[in-house]
């Protein structure tokens, strides 16, 4: 039994501390010996509609339901009467693709498609790179549109099944319909590398003072209004707006203007507003402080953040 300062509410005598160590050295040399004694599985059930699992145990614990990962297609080939076909299995008919709804035995393929056996995947001779833009949460998409997704790291995901009633507004990529455990997103593109590119500076600027210039060695581009990047004045806000101008210039030393940082009056971050922009090997990054010289630009702190292409 192990002696507590708490219950006997004085300093423990040396006997008892001896004691105490006993006792936790028995119960270690006793489950060297024996080994801990296990919680016996009771019963796993399976849920097929929801595709989850739940674990039971004899002393009544149960954990889950656990969502097990669902296998995305199973490629079959081109199409063929006759043939035995399971749901989620992808196959080709004409140059499109099509995924099966359901476990069916292949009939006239124009009948089966008819009856919802089946669905298109990727139609003959649409594009699956023609993006729409970024993905917008309110918009109502349709089959074989694509979009970039932020969430993915920028990678191209497109719209692959579309259950009766349409696909509704704010379906995520990555969401999976409840009734049939399709994807209604399949990713086209990987997502592209994102990396920092630091820009910090310890003292006051001088108006248009340089403070980046950076030559691009690996092609990358720079996203739309510079998502996810950072724009910080650390010590102070200026009391007036002020902008910091973006530049690209080729290795011939053509280009311009860019994009700016936006610092308004009382606020220490900034916003920026550039459209894409890719960089090729050899281009220069460059990025100058407001033409008026301000105290406020004191330890001007940027990270922008750039994927690779």
């Amino acid at each position: 039994m192990i002696t507590l300062r708490s219950d006997v509410q004085r300093p423990l005598y040396v006997g008892e501390i001896d004691g105490n160590f006993s006792d936790l050295d028995g119960r270690l040399r006793d489950i060297e010996t024996r080994g801990l004694l296990g919680i016996a599985l009771a019963d796993v059930s399976w849920d097929a509609v929801g595709e989850e699992v739940t674990f039971s145990y004899e002393d009544g614990q149960t954990y889950g339901p656990i969502e097990l990962p669902a296998s995305m297609f199973k490629a079959r080939g081109d199409w063929v009467i006759g043939t035995p076909y399971e749901a989620r299995d992808l196959v080709t008919v004409s140059g499109s693709s099509y995924v099966a709804r359901g476990d069916h035995v292949a009939g006239a393929f124009a009948d089966d498609l008819l009856a919802g056996k089946w669905q298109v995947v990727a139609a003959a001779g649409k594009d699956p790179f023609a993006v729409s833009g970024p993905f917008n949460a309110l918009k109502v998409y349709s089959l074989g549109d694509s979009v970039f997704y932020a969430a993915a790291g920028f990678a191209v995901q497109r719209v692959v099944y579309v259950p009766t009633g349409g696909l509704p507004a704010g379906t995520l990529p990555g969401a999976r319909d409840p009734a049939t455990g399709f994807p209604h997103w399949l990713p086209v593109t990987e997502p592209s590398r994102a990396f920092d590119i630091a820009v910090d500076n310890n003292g006051k600027l001088t108006a248009g003072q340089n403070i980046l210039n950076r030559l691009t060695g690996v092609p990358y581009k720079l996203p739309a209004n510079l998502a996810g990047s950072t724009f910080n004045l650390p010590f102070s806000a200026p009391s007036a707006d002020m902008t910091f101008r973006i530049t690209r210039l080729n290795a011939a030393g053509s280009g311009g203007q860019i994009g700016t940082v936006l610092f308004k009056a009382g606020s220490t971050v900034g916003t920026a507003t550039l459209t894409e922009t890719a960089f090729a090997a050899g281009d220069l990054l460059l990025v100058n402080a407001p033409d008026v010289a301000s105290a406020q630009t004191t330890g001007a702190q940027f990270v922008i953040v750039a994927r690779a292409s």
